[in-house]
């Protein structure tokens, strides 16, 4: 029985790391985690990460630190020359302002200049119009995905832009998750999901994003 649940184990971890998922192999729990755990070399792939973390028990209390610090290396390895960009447009609900408001304040306080929907909207243009043409001078699309974002209309319509325009290497769309709720879009499963559970934490998130290093 424990070599089948081993061997589940470990056929479940192959599959997580050729999606690309972020998983987050805790050595100490021995078995199909020790060994993918051992297969990478975490110095190179994440230098701002202790790795030991992960060998030990403690290390289940800062899980959404290590998937987010593994998350946002990813994010900064595929963005290359785009890591700092000079605009950012941001795509959430209104239920998400407070949020938005702090992430849209940490950008500015770096000199990115931060491009809002409704404040894009221009009195000679049809709505949709306005903010695509605002999504479309943006170097990033920094989505806010929540439960209150899955129920609009509007932005799904600038997530499916902004994730077109990355697939043509013209944008990077950095994807944060308020609540943990289910990414709805297939199209949009596939993306690194940035965990940001409150507005508190914004500022962290963000130099990690732009980090030279």
């Amino acid at each position: 029985m424990g070599g089948r649940v081993s061997k589940s184990a470990n056929t479940l971890l192959h599959l997580a790391e050729a999606k690309r998922s972020a998983i987050i192999p805790y050595a100490f729990l021995g078995g199909a985690a020790r060994r993918a755990f051992a297969r990478h070399e975490w110095g190179d792939l994440h230098p701002g990460l202790d790795a030991s973390i992960m060998e030990r028990d403690t290390g289940i209390n800062q899980v959404i630190e290590i998937a987010n610090r593994l998350i946002i290396d990813r994010v900064n390895r595929e963005s290359g020359s785009q890591r700092r960009p000079e605009r950012v447009f941001l795509s959430f609900a209104h239920q998400d302002a407070e949020t938005a408001n702090a992430l849209a304040s940490s950008l500015g306080k770096r000199q990115i200049e931060v491009l809002i929907g409704d404040a894009e909207i221009r009195s000679d243009q049809m709505i949709p119009v306005s903010i695509e043409q605002a999504l479309l001078r943006s170097d990033v699309c920094a989505v806010l995905w929540s439960r209150n974002y899955a129920l609009s209309q509007y932005c799904f319509d600038e997530l499916d832009l902004a994730i077109n325009r990355q697939s043509l290497g013209r944008m990077t769309v950095w994807l944060f998750n308020l609540d943990d709720s289910t990414i709805v879009p297939t199209h949009a499963r596939k993306l690194p999901a940035i965990s940001l559970r409150n507005p508190q934490s914004v500022d962290t998130i963000v130099d990690e994003l732009l980090s030279e290093d």
